[in-house]
């Protein structure tokens, strides 16, 4: 009894086995075919030749890693069609993506972000790009996200963000922020710059808020 109740567990233990193969092979080897399309479709964006096919595959993948192998794409001084690429980050959710990458402890990746926004300009960014103005940590892409805010849709709502700045301590901040509004000349713009002028200490920017404020001659 004790021999065949061992033959028992054996096989039971052999068929759990058997049956574990079963069910999680197919799994794993799915993995890991998604893992080699991913890579073969990031492979071809190496190329303006093949890069267009290598777009098209990566958002049929629907996998969002790919936005920063085709933004890198995107950014390559190469002279050839970069419409398909702009079109499969789109496709991958740049907009949305950016507002993520942004807060990336990798600057590659928030420089990506960065030019994600300018290429997918939208009101919801602008306060993430306010805040990279202010509180970036390189110096050049603290460039960068003033001038992504530059490139943005100038509404009324670019405006609040912009005048924001002005409460900036940093002096060639509410100097761009006083520029930037003078030129919208918005009312939005305007009341921002009327409302900071008491209390800005700098008189060359005092003067050109006062100048901007001036109506406009007949």
């Amino acid at each position: 009894m004790r021999m065949a109740s061992m033959t028992i567990r054996s096989s039971s233990s052999a068929a759990l086995a058997v049956l574990a193969l079963l069910c999680c092979t197919p799994a794993a080897s799915q993995n890991k075919d998604a893992t080699t399309k991913y890579q073969d479709a990031v492979g071809l964006l190496a190329s303006p030749k093949t890069w267009c096919t290598g777009a098209t595959q990566l958002a049929a993948l629907h996998d969002r890693r790919a936005l920063v192998p085709l933004m890198r794409a995107f950014e390559s001084t190469a002279e050839a069609e970069k419409l398909c690429l702009a079109d499969a980050m789109e496709k991958l959710g740049g907009e949305t993506e950016a507002r993520k990458l942004i807060a990336s402890a990798d600057a590659s990746e928030r420089r990506v972000a960065l030019h994600l926004m300018i290429l997918f300009a939208s009101d919801d960014q602008l306060p993430d790009l306010r805040d990279a103005v202010v509180k970036e940590t390189d110096g050049e892409l603290r460039g960068s996200a003033l001038d992504a805010l530059r490139q943005q849709h100038q509404t009324a709502r670019w405006d609040a963000v912009v005048g924001d700045l002005l409460d900036q301590p940093r002096a060639e901040l509410r100097g761009w922020a006083i520029e930037r509004l003078a030129r919208r000349g918005s009312d939005t713009a305007r009341a921002k710059l009327s409302g900071h002028l008491p209390r800005e200490t700098v008189p060359e920017l005092r003067a050109r808020i006062t100048a901007a404020l001036q109506p406009p001659k007949p």
